[in-house]
């Protein structure tokens, strides 16, 4: 069953613009590995520096995090000799929302209740996707099940009902 929007807006094409490792953090102060990061050295390499400095103007062109490409975790950080930062273009347009002139709105540009919105619409329909899936999922298996019965009376009364017995067939 396809999203009601057929993909998540930040997986469109332009969006995602790489993949990079952070392994230390240079500084005025000096460079120091990520691994021993306190949790607020932590929070200015990977948030400050990553994130909102692509928030910022830069003129020359030459910083990684800026003009409207941001970094950020894509996932948790748990006993990793590195940090794994993707890097995303905020100036993609969001095919959801128009400005007054009948612009589409840039990412970077989205107010907060916009964003909000286009959570609750991809999120809230990825949740009801996945839960489909893996209702489809068990249909086949009690499908299976269902030749086994015939063949073997022992499976007989056995339902696989995600819905209603989820928590006993798994």
């Amino acid at each position: 069953m396809p999203s009601k929007y057929h993909k998540f807006s930040l997986f469109k094409d332009g969006m995602y613009t790489g993949h990079f490792t952070m392994k230390d953090f240079k500084s005025i102060i000096g460079n120091k590995a990520v691994t021993q990061f306190t949790p607020a050295e932590f929070m200015q390499a990977t948030f400050l520096h990553s994130f909102v400095a692509g928030f910022v103007e830069d003129k020359t062109n030459k910083k990684l995090f800026a003009n409207g490409k941001v970094g950020f975790l894509p996932s948790v950080n748990s006993d990793k000799n590195t940090i794994g930062l993707i890097r995303m273009d905020l100036n993609q347009e969001c095919d959801r929302f128009r400005d007054s002139e009948g612009h589409f709105i840039q990412y970077k540009d989205l107010t907060i209740d916009q964003i909000e919105q286009l959570m609750c619409e991809e999120l809230g329909d990825s949740y009801k996707m996945t839960w489909e899936s893996i209702k489809e999922d068990y249909q086949r298996i009690q499908d299976y099940v269902n030749t086994l019965v015939a063949s073997n009376p022992a499976y007989k009364g056995l339902i696989i009902d995600p819905d209603n017995n989820f928590a006993a067939f798994n």
